[in-house]
């Protein structure tokens, strides 16, 4: 009987669609141009090219580099804004007083003499941001974002950027200089610092079948309570635009295929058509996919009252030196990885000095700086 299942199997496998991969393919692969950003009505616009290679590739011949460029957009009655280089493989272009009543496309020349360019297409309008709020629950933190869109889109991109400032959990009272303990009036040069980081992957959604273009409290982000993001002030600014059906479709497919969460029937990004044509070889194949939109944002502070909630209680953190077999206490070392903290008695000693993680008293430690935005909103230092 298992024979018998064994070479139904084997037959089936013989009749599907299911092609063996052929390595060969691969290799005379040519690399393919990726175009990424979007043309941005009322700020600056900002497409980045580059390569994606072949599978196969020698990984011991050098990436190929950015090309080199003329990057425009333009609109029907044929006016040109054109594209300032800031880095290699990186182009801007002023669109801030672009109208949003006039269609726009992106041109491409590369200094090979390849043109490529986008299909004319009208701006997708801003949608409003009607409600930016937050719900706190035993665990998490939970951020919502309602949206009310334009008869122009029905599909949405949410992405955001986070800025938060939080401290140390010590302020000390000396330091360990060459071999000795200096005493000061409290060092508050590394108790609070500023991180900050952009959404890894945007948001899609849509409202393509409901009665109202309209999205309410969609919950694009859940923080652990207990994350330091949280531990004295937290801001966030939710960036949506609009996108047609094409470009969320493409986009949801790049997401899923980057992240792994496609099937074996999904195409790779390199096997997806966007909406880039090349127009000197029509067969070549453009990864990437450029909307003509316009974008709405919105901030919020959130502070950490009745918001954060440590784990860490950091008086359990705090230790006195020991010393080792041979009675040194080998400060020096210790200093590496672990700050003196406080002391009692007239003059700091062996026994009467409390030290701690380094983490512990310098807040960069934890991957902020002291960089504080121009704009936030408290005098810390």
């Amino acid at each position: 009987m298992k024979k018998t299942i064994c070479y139904i199997l084997l037959a089936f496998a013989t009749c599907a669609c299911i092609y063996p991969y052929d390595a060969e393919m691969a290799k005379e692969a040519p690399e393919r141009l990726v175009v990424s950003g979007d043309i941005l009505i009322g700020e600056e616009t900002q497409i980045d090219l580059s390569y994606v290679m072949p599978l196969s590739s020698d990984i011991t011949l050098e990436r190929k580099a950015p090309p080199e460029a003329v990057v425009v957009v333009k609109n029907e009655k044929g006016q040109f804004l054109y594209g300032k280089k800031v880095k290699q493989g990186r182009y801007v272009i002023d669109t801030r007083y672009a109208s949003e009543n006039s269609k726009y496309r992106l041109y491409i020349k590369l200094d090979d003499g390849r043109e490529y360019q986008t299909p004319l297409e009208e701006v997708n309008g801003a949608p409003r941001i009607t409600d930016l709020s937050y719900s706190v629950d035993n665990t998490y933190l939970r951020l919502y974002c309602s949206i009310t869109g334009r008869s122009s889109a029905w599909n949405y991109s949410l992405e955001y950027d986070e800025d938060w400032e939080y401290h140390a959990y010590f302020i000390p009272d000396l330091l360990f200089v060459n071999g000795g303990y200096e005493v000061h009036k409290r060092f508050k040069d590394f108790y609070n610092c500023w991180g900050s980081r952009s959404s890894v992957e945007p948001c899609f959604m849509t409202t393509e079948g409901l009665s109202e273009n309209r999205i309410e409290r969609n919950n694009f982000l859940s923080i652990p309570r207990a994350d330091y993001r949280l531990m004295d002030l937290y801001s966030i600014n939710v960036t949506v635009r609009g996108l047609s059906t094409d470009a969320r479709v493409y986009l949801e497919h790049l997401r899923d295929g980057s992240v792994g969460t496609g099937d074996l029937f999904t195409p790779t990004p390199s096997e997806m058509r966007g909406n880039i044509t090349c127009t000197t070889n029509p067969e070549e194949q453009v990864v990437g996919y450029v909307s003509v939109c316009k974008r709405a944002s919105k901030r919020i502070f959130i502070s950490s009252t009745n918001v954060y909630q440590s784990i860490v209680d950091p008086g359990s953190l705090l230790f006195f030196p020991e010393p080792d077999e041979d009675g040194n206490y080998n400060l020096e070392n210790l200093f590496l990885w672990d700050s003196p903290v406080f002391f009692d008695g007239p003059a700091p000693g062996y026994d009467n000095v409390q030290w701690a993680p380094k983490r512990c008293v310098d807040c960069r430690v934890w991957g902020g700086t002291k960089n504080k935005p121009d704009w936030w909103p408290n005098d810390d230092e």
